[in-house]
């Protein structure tokens, strides 16, 4: 995701320097609603993502407008070793493992400064730079709050995928636990049918097809051994 490279103050740079000492991470809990803009792939995803890394839970809700409306849920539990996926009113069930990742920034993430928004909201800019899958440079560029590291906008170019910008809105740093339940028909045992992801958005994609990068990690779910959802990776071709 893109961040505004404008550093020019040596204090700034001084600045920049010491917070990247340290990893830039998100809440250990949130919900917040998302909102990803794909113009190269015409296509506007819209989910409520809810993150419980001391639980190892995580949720998603999407909706996906490319060609047609598609609506999914994801939820996913690390402790319980399970991972449900609702579509279309049916519901599978699949054993995984694993654990859940805390979202942070790249180590090497470097501060861009601290610019307003809408007036009076302070954000810090950061960037990362890394080696996309066909060998060139890709720019991710994160909008987090000043003193709080709320997502507020994300800006990722590659030479493969071009630009595209999720926003962020109705950030809480707390989750509601009933929302990891999942609904009384899914059932309590592996699907035979879950061995190729069905989600609709993952296009088929095999249970092991979509491994991000630390970099996507602000705008997708963990993606470590599943293609779970991964809206974002997959109709981005990211993955």
């Amino acid at each position: 995701m893109n961040k505004l490279a404008f550093c020019a103050l040596i204090v700034a740079l001084c600045l920049g320097a010491a917070l990247a000492q340290t990893q830039v991470c998100l809440p250990t809990q949130f919900s917040v609603f998302e909102s990803l803009w794909d113009p190269s792939q015409h296509t506007v995803i819209e989910s409520i993502h809810r993150f419980d890394w001391p639980g190892q839970r995580e949720r998603w809700d999407i909706q996906i407008e490319s060609p047609k409306k598609v609506y999914e849920t994801f939820i996913i539990d690390y402790k319980q070793e399970r991972e449900w996926l609702i579509s279309n009113g049916q519901c599978w069930m699949r054993d995984i493992h694993g654990s859940l990742h805390q979202h942070c920034l790249l180590e090497s993430a470097s501060y861009q400064g601290l610019v307003t928004v809408g007036g009076s909201l302070k954000v810090d800019v950061w960037k990362e730079e890394f080696q996309a899958k066909d060998g060139s440079t890709a720019v991710n560029m994160a909008l987090l709050t000043n003193g709080t590291n709320y997502p507020v906008q994300g800006v990722f170019w590659s030479k493969d995928t071009g630009v595209v910008q999720i926003n962020y809105f109705d950030f809480y740093p707390a989750v509601d636990d009933n929302a990891f339940v999942p609904p009384p028909y899914c059932p309590h045992a592996a699907s035979t049918d879950f061995q190729v992801c069905n989600s609709l958005i993952c296009s088929g994609a095999t249970a092991q097809a979509c491994k991000c990068g630390s970099v996507h990690e602000l705008s997708t779910p963990s993606c470590t051994e599943t293609c779970q959802l991964s809206a974002f990776c997959v109709a981005n071709k990211l993955c």
